[in-house]
């Protein structure tokens, strides 16, 4: 689950990724959009939801989400083997253009 938000007081968004309980938390998560280079985001706490790693929503960031076709999120389950759950950014763009405008639907 992705949920974005903006921080108060300030013009900046954030991304948070719920990855579900039992992930192997020390490598984060590896998000890639399409084939441009991955990064990573650390996770920041679990509560009974799942397991949540928080990142800022850049202009290279954003520029990514709004042009991309897929976003590979990759956790970890073991040290050494993860699993990747592709997501699909159509209608990424318009829907958080909505959102940075301030519509709320």
């Amino acid at each position: 689950m992705l949920t974005i938000s903006a921080a108060a007081g300030s013009k900046d968004h954030f991304a948070v990724l719920t990855a579900p309980l039992r992930v192997f938390l020390v490598p984060g998560i590896q998000l890639q959009v399409d084939t441009r280079r991955p990064f990573k985001a650390h996770f920041e706490m679990c509560d009974a939801v799942g397991c949540h790693a928080g990142f800022k929503l850049s202009d290279p960031v954003l520029d990514a989400f709004a042009k991309g076709n897929i976003a590979k999120i990759h956790v970890w389950t073991a040290k050494d083997k993860g699993i990747e759950l592709p997501v699909s950014l159509n209608g990424f763009a318009r829907t958080y253009a909505r959102f940075a405008n301030g519509e709320r639907q």
